[in-house]
């Protein structure tokens, strides 16, 4: 998994990724490589396919990493472990209690 998310950080610039904000603009990204028929498009639904939906490993092997991974790969992000989470604290109003 490691080599395919170095090849789509290659590959990252021919895609013009804008900044996101939301998840409507990454269901957006997603939506619009859906339609495409070039090498990069089809090479990140094929990292989709073969280590999130495949038959081999969807209901197993598939975990949330993969998704962070690719997302911080191709938008940016940064990939959180457990020195870097942090549990936010809400008061909440006496009107839910």
């Amino acid at each position: 998994m490691i080599r395919e998310l170095v090849i789509i950080d290659f590959i990252k610039p021919f895609l013009s990724i804008k900044e996101v904000k939301n998840g409507d603009e990454i269901y957006e990204f997603f939506k619009d490589i859906q339609n495409k028929q070039d090498f990069n498009s089809l090479y990140i639904l094929n990292f989709l396919y073969k280590f999130i939906c495949s038959d081999e490993v969807a209901k197993r092997k598939s975990s949330a990493r993969e998704f962070e991974d690719l997302f911080s790969v191709l938008f940016g992000g940064i990939v959180t472990d457990t020195q870097s989470r942090k549990n936010l604290q809400y008061e909440v109003s006496e009107f839910f209690c």
